[in-house]
């Protein structure tokens, strides 16, 4: 059968849930509106540009009412 986005949301959402298994209580319950998330898709547009794609990263990063609480580096680009 088709794969609805409702279906992909409920898979993505369950993978997280798994993934931030270990996270206290106090973030995952935390009111939206004091959560803010930063996404840098090409942190490193100049070396993206340029075609040094091993100098390019993605960055994220999580705020709980203006505290940075969280932040990942993903390298999303390997060196052939």
């Amino acid at each position: 059968g088709e794969v609805t986005f409702s279906d992909d949301l409920d898979r993505i959402m369950s993978r997280v849930a798994d993934e931030f298994a270990g996270v206290p209580a106090s973030l995952r319950m935390a009111a939206v509106e004091d959560v803010c998330v930063f996404v840098d898709p090409v942190d490193g547009t100049k070396e993206f540009v340029e075609g040094r794609l091993e100098a390019v990263q993605t960055l994220i990063g999580v705020s709980l009412k203006g505290r940075s609480v969280v932040g990942a580096v993903g390298i999303p680009f390997f060196p052939p």
